[in-house]
């Protein structure tokens, strides 16, 4: 770790939901994962159709598990039991909160498109 992730790790002692994480942490799959989420972007691979709730994300075929955050976020699949970083886990969580917002947005103008082609329609 460098100095500047050393300065960087010191905010998860102001931010008491970090401090206790269900899963060691592993070094190597911190450094995969890294790589993973700088190659491709991230597809939610399982949505509940019930509550719409993502389970998990998918990099370029590499599940991850993204429920129950930060405890046991971005553990390779629900039964792994390794964690990358806490840096990690919050770029992660930033990255797929990025990407929900995104994917709202692009199909909230698509419900407002849908309407006004109804609308047209209509008339």
């Amino acid at each position: 770790m460098n100095m500047i992730d050393r300065i960087k790790s010191l905010q998860f002692i102001f931010k008491p939901n970090y401090w206790m994480m269900n899963e060691p942490f592993n070094k190597d799959w911190d450094h995969k994962l890294n790589l993973l989420m700088d190659k491709f972007e991230p597809v939610f691979a399982d949505v509940n159709p019930l509550d719409g709730l993502i389970h998990t994300v998918s990099f370029g075929g590499i599940v991850v598990w993204i429920e129950n955050y930060p405890y046991a976020y971005a553990t390779p699949d629900y039964y792994s039991r390794i964690r990358p970083s806490r840096l990690t886990i919050q770029r992660l969580y930033r990255m797929i909160n990025q990407e929900k917002v995104t994917r709202q947005s692009e199909n909230s103008g698509s419900i407002k498109l849908m309407a006004q082609i109804d609308k047209a329609l209509n008339d």
